[in-house]
């Protein structure tokens, strides 16, 4: 059996909660490209919000959704010769009066401030509620969604932005657009972490808010990692598909599961076994994944009938794999084949790189130490502390 962490957040070296952790620094994003999509927001949020433009009347306020609002992005992947992209969404909120203009004029709007780029017009790919351009060779697209504040949200936060169903319908222009409230599902999804970060709430302003910064795994909370886990589970189990379940189902489900575990490979097991029982109990239907901030949505609908049985059937197989796995006797030989299963060869080669690497400049540091009782640790220091004995270069050989 794995021997669990029992006091310190980090996890120690090769228990299943150190290589999980190393997981999730294999599967979300690297520096560049993180730094990349960053500094690519800036740039067209920028422009967008460029004073004496076609949108300046309309004081656009940019801000990130999502995946990357939350820090459940998961890196772009080649396999079975399908490309997997990341996204990110940027929200341009504009101070119109959604009773005045219509979500098609909105729309068109900001399709022309996008084409006013050379370089954007020939990224730019329109979809029926966003704005896409396309980074090909870096495995990435960007959404840019119009949007104005609804005006029944006394405190402006919530958004209402264009569908394209509805625009193509409608001739009254605030039946044209779809209600969505991006920051305050952040904000529930946040608490839910037991990280208590407030999400901002503001009025329309011009200006362009930050991306959150990379975080390493280990100073992650664990449900964005568990999040993080679960796509890349859904990712892999899913190549070939057109249609996959949206990351936003599989955020509120895990979310709602969660029940604030330290652990990760605890929390992983808890949240499946939580999903997969819902799941189950609600057959012959389908479970209800309402919205925590629009009741009347259920996010468990849009799926299609296959698509969600299959999904049904991942979550399912999830379960059963992290509950294999925290039985698994402790050992490379024994456990990399069983986080293959889910997390794919690749995923799972950079964690057990990662952790020898680690080892062994703990050990050439003089950092590698004992613990009373069985099990290494990584000191602060080259000396004894709590009862953890440094080992000496005579005493330890890392091993493949």
């Amino acid at each position: 059996m794995w021997n669990e962490p029992n006091s310190s957040k980090m996890p120690a070296p090769g228990t299943l909660d150190d290589l999980l952790n190393r997981i999730v620094d294999a599967i979300q994003l690297t520096n560049e490209q993180h730094n990349r999509a960053e500094r690519l927001y800036r740039e067209i949020g920028a422009w967008l919000a460029a004073p004496g433009t076609l949108l300046a009347p309309y004081s656009p306020d940019i801000f990130p959704q999502g995946s990357m609002l939350m820090r459940t992005t998961v890196r772009p992947m080649s396999i079975k010769g399908e490309e997997i992209e990341f996204d990110l969404d940027l929200v341009g909120r504009h101070n119109i009066d959604p009773s005045v203009v219509h979500s098609g004029k909105l729309y068109a709007m900001v399709k022309q401030r996008l084409e006013e780029n050379p370089d954007y017009k020939k990224r730019l790919e329109p979809k029926g509620r966003c704005l896409r351009l396309n980074y090909s060779d870096d495995l990435f697209h960007l959404d840019v969604i119009p949007a104005c504040p609804d005006p029944s949200d006394a405190q402006r936060v919530a958004i209402l932005i264009p569908d394209k169903d509805k625009w193509l319908k409608e001739q009254q222009p605030r039946s044209s657009y779809k209600e969505s409230d991006p920051l305050r599902y952040a904000d529930w999804f946040e608490q839910n972490t037991e990280v208590h970060q407030r999400v901002r709430e503001k009025a329309v302003s011009a200006s362009v808010a930050p991306v959150p910064a990379r975080e390493p795994a280990n100073l992650k909370a664990p449900l964005r990692k568990i999040v993080q886990i679960i796509k890349r589970g859904r990712d892999l189990d899913f190549v070939g598909i057109d249609e996959i379940p949206s990351s936003i189902l599989i955020t509120t489900m895990a979310s709602r599961a969660y029940r604030g575990e330290e652990d990760l490979a605890e929390g992983l097991d808890s949240v499946l076994l939580a999903m997969s029982t819902a799941i189950k109990n609600a057959r012959p239907n389908r479970v209800v994944v309402l919205n925590p901030t629009n009741g009347n949505e259920d996010f468990a609908k849009a799926p299609s009938q296959a698509c969600y049985d299959k999904f049904a059937k991942l979550i399912e197989k999830m379960s059963a794999w992290i509950s294999k796995a925290r039985s698994t006797p402790s050992g490379r030989r024994n456990i990399e084949p069983v986080l293959e299963e889910a997390m794919g060869k690749s995923a799972v080669a950079k964690a057990f790189n990662s952790l020898e690497a680690s080892m062994k400049t703990a050990h050439d540091s003089g950092k590698l130490g004992a613990v009373a009782g069985g099990g290494l640790t990584i000191l602060t220091e080259s000396k004894a502390s709590g009862g953890v004995q440094p080992i000496r270069s005579s005493d330890f050989h890392l091993k493949p």
